[in-house]
Order: structure tokens, then sequence, then C-alpha cells
């Protein structure tokens, strides 16, 4: 599984999971210095290279669900986005949650055919919201 976890996630999420090697995550991004997508990139980049390379987007900012355009981007560029509803829950609560959902990231991942978002929340339910 690839993941691309956006800036609205911060660092610590991801790093813990490189840093655990979580099973079956192959590779995980995040926007960087020297990284495929810039720090501070608008939504609309990391989107759209969520898409052209497959990966799985993880973010936090589901204002971006609230836009006509970016919806549309997300089924113009043919994304697969996990929005996690984790407020300012602490990181070790998101990271938690992402582990006990992780075979349903897999099988989400695997299974369900782009363009799609669901949203996935602290009482670890999800729905599918395109």
């Amino acid at each position: 599984m690839r993941l691309f976890f956006d800036e609205s996630m911060g660092t610590k999420v991801p790093g813990a999971l490189l840093h655990i090697g979580v099973p079956g995550a192959e590779d995980i991004e995040r926007p960087k210095r020297g990284g495929p997508i810039q720090q501070g990139a608008a939504d609309p980049a990391w989107l759209r290279w969520v898409g052209q390379h497959g990966y799985l987007g993880l973010s936090e900012d589901t204002a971006i669900l609230q836009s006509v355009a970016l919806v549309d981007l997300i089924r113009l560029s043919n994304c697969g986005l996990v929005f996690l509803k984790t407020g300012q829950a602490p990181r070790w609560e998101v990271l938690r949650l992402l582990l006990i959902r992780w075979e349903w990231l897999q099988a989400v991942e695997r299974d369900v055919p782009r363009p799609f978002a669901f949203v996935l929340g602290r009482n670890r339910r999800a729905r599918r919201v395109l």
C-alpha cells in the first residue's frame, strides 16, 4: 500500500508508521523539501499527484470535500482518499485509529474502484462520501 499524508496530518503519524515498519506499507510520502510534493503545496497539486501515482491519500482537511472544484479534481484525477475526522486529537490517537483500521485501509485501497473518498471518524466508523 502506498500512502500519501497531506500537510494537515503533520509529520509524526507518517514518521511513526515508517519507524515501526507497519506491514503492507510499501511507500509513505508526505510534503517535504526535496520530495515529490513540496511543503506548502496547494491542495490541487497533491490531489493530482496522488491520483497520477496511485497513492491512497490521507487528510484531516475535510473542507476539501466542500469545494466543488476540488471534488471535481478528485474525480478527474482518479483519487483514492480517506479523510480523518480526528479534529484536535493527539497524534497518538490518530496513529491508533489508523492501526486499528489498517486492514480496512488495505481493503479499500485494493478493492474499491477509483475515484473514491471516505470519511473515517474517531468512532472508527467510515462512510463513503464519493
